[in-house]
């Protein structure tokens, strides 16, 4: 698991010409559903949230944009099988890329392994200046190639004034797979013999606003997980 822990400073700064607020947040990820949360034409199932990056970039630069086409890239690998480590290391080499830490329910285990159920928490501090932005994404664990991701742009966590701004979370469809009913589908991660399985497709990114294009049903991402950033003292 690639792991980049960031060096702390306890406090605020503020470029007073700039105008740049800089800071150290501690970034606390919660999977927030219930057990059984799921609801499926199998029966209940927990929602699960695979191991996934926190990046702080550049405003300008993007992970991703709705519309894109991720097949055969790291993005892909997270997005249908939940692995983290590929896309994490592309990021460390990415010049408008200040840092990338691997988020998991636990830091020293294999992301086969790492998966966060109901109640699951995983924290980091990071080092980020206002005039930076943070992003987040994970797999969404019972889907085929479904992400749990920050807005592609990033969010702007830290004001110029010192402040921190909460952190939005929606659901796309990576467009890689076929989708099946999510938390049945036996090509998806919980229940798929090996990594890389399920009928390939070729569609672009899309958020999922409740059901996906073959009309599935999907939960809301306030319901299930909060990724928040507060303050170090």
């Amino acid at each position: 698991m690639v792991l980049l822990l960031l060096l702390a400073c306890d406090r605020t700064n503020s470029d007073s010409d700039s105008g740049v607020a800089s800071a150290d947040l501690l970034v606390s990820l919660d999977n927030i559903s219930a057990p059984g949360a799921l609801s499926t034409s199998a029966g209940a199932v927990d929602i699960v949230i695979a191991p996934g990056v926190l990046v702080v970039h550049d405003s300008a630069w993007t992970l991703f944009h709705a519309g894109d086409a991720v097949a055969g890239t790291p993005l892909e690998s997270l997005a249908e099988d939940g692995d983290p480590n590929a896309l994490a290391a592309l990021l460390a080499d990415t010049p408008e890329v200040s840092a990338v830490v691997v988020l998991a329910a636990q830091d020293e285990a294999t992301y086969e392994n790492a998966a966060m159920g109901p109640g699951g928490h995983a924290s980091q501090v990071i080092s980020l200046r206002s005039d930076e932005r943070l992003s987040y994404v994970a797999m969404f664990g019972q889907s085929n190639d479904v992400l749990v991701s920050t807005p592609p742009g990033g969010v702007s966590v830290l004001r110029p004034d010192g402040s921190v701004a909460p952190i939005p979370l929606s659901l796309f469809d990576a467009g890689t797979e076929r989708n099946e009913e999510p938390g049945v589908g036996e090509n998806q991660a919980p229940r798929q013999a090996e990594a890389n399985t399920g009928e390939a497709v070729e569609r672009s990114v899309a958020r999922i606003d409740g059901l996906d294009v073959e009309g599935w049903t999907y939960p809301d991402p306030l319901d299930f997980v909060s990724v928040a950033a507060t303050l170090q003292d």
